[in-house]
């Protein structure tokens, strides 16, 4: 039997206090240095300034895992703007050389990103039905949205030249006539180069990366399309940053991160940040593309795609939504409903 004298339980208390403000000592040192040094790594530039842009390797998720937005990782990364250089791991344009395509660094850049948004679709084969399509969707925005956008369309300059067909000439008169009434923006994209000899959605987007740097979000619709509820349309853009797109300055640090991701990975996110390739000649229904201008000549701009489970409630297929009614089940009517190519 231990005798407990009232000096063993001084000394007791004693020993518990001076380690439990030894270990609350030591981990707030933990925690002040690793706030150091995220300070200083974010007062360093991190890139030397040139006057010419170079490509900026991006960080590319392991080969062949499939990710949360149900997309594969492929090889071939996009690249940085042109003119500007991407301090994130997600871009949106192409991996080939700029070639002559290279601006000075900061020319031409607006500050105000975040005030400018877009409604984007690219056209990259020849249809009068898709040209009707996109011009129906930019009318029903202009009448309908409550948001101060544009509406982008971008296809090759080859169709003002020599159009394939009379039906797709007379599109393209319709399309430029009302392009005033329903502000729409109309890029037509040099595709001259012999490696674009077979225009595709992503070789048309990375030739007109320039048109694009001024946007702080643009959201990419697959074409040809309709428009069912704007509303919704309006709120997949105006999704805060700070709730539903990931940001890489806004992450935690080392010591919360366990906690973080378990949290992440129970969260149904709308948009994902995703690594788009030219791999692919198409791009998925809906991207929603997010630029950030940091500092003069470097823009930081990252893709998303929408979560695979909420995909098909915002953006979903004619034969998507048919099939959801198979079961007589009322079904959530999704924002943009697209049209299959055979």
């Amino acid at each position: 039997m231990v005798l407990v004298t009232s000096g063993t339980i001084s000394v007791a208390i004693s020993s518990s206090i001076i380690g439990l403000f030894t270990f609350l000592l030591f981990l707030s040192g933990y925690v002040l240095q690793q706030q150091s040094v995220r300070n200083i790594k974010a007062a360093l530039p991190r890139y030397t300034p040139t006057t010419t842009p170079t490509s900026v390797a991006t960080i590319s998720p392991e080969p062949g895992r499939q990710r949360e937005d149900g997309f594969a990782n492929d090889k071939g990364n996009m690249f940085a703007p042109q003119g500007l250089k991407d301090t994130g791991p997600f871009d949106i344009l192409p991996n080939y050389k700029l070639d002559s395509q290279q601006v000075p660094i900061g020319s031409s850049i607006d500050i105000n990103l975040a005030n400018r948004q877009a409604y984007l679709q690219v056209l990259s084969k020849p249809s009068a039905a898709d040209i009707c399509s996109t011009l129906l969707l930019a009318k029903i925005l202009a009448s309908n949205s409550t948001l101060a956008t544009d509406r982008i369309i971008i296809y090759p300059e080859s169709w003002d030249m020599s159009s394939p067909t009379a039906n797709i000439a007379a599109a393209l008169r319709i399309l430029r006539t009302s392009s005033k009434r329903y502000n729409v923006i109309l890029h037509a994209i040099d595709m001259s180069d012999p490696r674009d000899r077979h225009p595709s959605i992503t070789r048309l987007l990375k030739r007109a990366s320039a048109k694009l740097q001024t946007y702080g979000r643009i959201l990419y619709l697959r074409a040809p399309g309709v428009a069912v509820d704007t509303g919704k349309l309006d709120r997949l853009m105006n999704i805060p940053e700070k709730d539903d797109l990931a940001s890489e300055a806004s992450s935690p640090s080392p010591w919360w991160r366990l906690l973080f991701d378990r949290h992440m990975k129970n969260r149904v996110r709308t948009w994902i940040p995703t690594e788009l390739t030219v791999i692919n000649a198409d791009l998925p229904p809906a991207v929603l593309i997010t630029s950030k201008y940091l500092r003069p000549g470097i823009l930081s701009r990252r893709t998303h795609v929408l979560g695979s489970s909420i995909r098909s409630n915002h953006v979903n297929s004619v034969m998507g939504v048919l099939d959801g009614y198979k079961d007589g089940a009322r079904q959530k009517e999704p924002a943009y409903v697209y049209f299959e190519k055979n």
